[in-house]
């Protein structure tokens, strides 16, 4: 009679220094967050494990003194004022399912690919809850003294309109951020139209010409009028359906700030509840199923979410573009022939 040992499966989970590599590939796609304009700008704070609502703080400035003082008589003692900025915070994650064969016999690391694809995907998920939030800003300047985003979409980036929020800023002591400049954040094609209008204006600074190239924002073309501009594609070109007549208009929501205008929460830190965004592995026999057929790889923030918290500091600036936007790619054009 044939002998019928046991004959069953193991699975084993990654070793030390294959978390090490997951984890670093990841951060290496979420880290970018720090040089990118919003989250760069962005008062950070930290996560609390025990809210899921956050709270900011800003205090006012002292009222002006605007007597002196009377020998031997105390002045009445100034008052120090705040205001609170609640926002709801969420969850935030995403996870990826690679099968035991992959794993086996992939043609890449799946381990390093995953990786990588979801510190992109947090990176994306992350940077669109701050511009989702900055775009609901009351503050808005049409351009060219226009009063619609209709009337606007006509018109093209001028350096007029930029002196407007600048002096809009100046007004309500709005402050610059770092460098002592205030930030323009615009759509590529606006972004084409201003370079095409001031590349060879004496006052526009190119980023080729700066002292510290390190300071350099992602995206950043240069300085002007007081102004760092730079182009993002998160400035969407939205449409809309004219007044009168039919077709359709384009017009550029961008965005300009100064110090202090929004706040968001950090991504620092080891694992969510450290602050930051975590990298979490489930091993084939932990997520697998019955037959141990996949392993998941996926990130979670255990509380994120953004918050304006000076209307005055954020201006959305509504804008036209010369540059025809891009046509939409159908997924037939973004796929590589491959041959074999």
């Amino acid at each position: 009679m044939a002998n019928l040992g046991t004959n069953m499966t193991k699975t084993t989970d990654l070793t030390a220094s294959q978390k090490e590599v997951a984890a670093r590939t990841f951060m290496l796609e979420v880290n970018k967050l720090h040089d990118d304009v919003f989250y760069r700008y962005a008062l950070k704070t930290n996560f609390r494990p025990d809210s899921d609502t956050y709270t900011w703080r800003r205090y006012n400035q002292l009222p002006k003194t605007t007597a002196s003082l009377t020998e031997g008589v105390s002045p009445t003692a100034l008052k120090t004022t705040m205001v609170e900025f609640k926002t709801k915070v969420n969850m935030e994650g995403a996870y990826v399912e690679i099968s035991d064969k992959l794993l086996t016999y992939g043609l890449d690391d799946q381990l390093v690919v995953n990786s990588e694809l979801l510190g992109e995907n947090a990176f994306n998920r992350l940077n669109d809850i701050i511009y989702t939030k900055l775009q609901s800003g009351c503050n808005v300047m049409y351009a060219d003294g226009t009063t619609s985003n209709e009337t606007a979409a006509a018109k093209t980036f001028t350096l007029a309109d930029l002196v407007k929020i600048k002096a809009m800023f100046k007004r309500y002591g709005v402050k610059p951020v770092e460098g002592g400049k205030y930030i323009l954040v615009a759509a590529p094609e606006v972004i084409a139209d201003f370079l095409k209008s001031n590349a060879s204006n004496a006052s526009f600074i190119d980023i080729s010409k700066y002292t510290n190239p390190k300071e350099v924002i992602d995206g950043e073309v240069g300085t002007i009028m007081g102004f760092r501009i730079v182009e993002s594609n998160l400035i969407q070109p939205v449409s809309g359906t004219p007044s009168a007549g039919s077709g359709t208009y384009t017009y550029y929501p961008c965005l300009a700030f100064g110090r202090d205008a929004f706040g968001t929460l950090s991504i620092d830190g080891t694992s969510a509840d450290a602050n930051g965004v975590e990298i979490i592995y489930h091993g084939l026999n932990e997520a697998g199923g019955a037959l141990n057929q996949f392993a998941t790889l996926g990130w979670k923030h255990n509380g994120f979410g953004a918050r304006i918290l000076r209307d005055e500091a954020l201006c959305r600036y509504v804008v036209g573009a010369s540059t025809a936007t891009a046509p939409d790619l159908e997924e037939d054009d973004l796929t590589d022939v491959v041959s074999g």
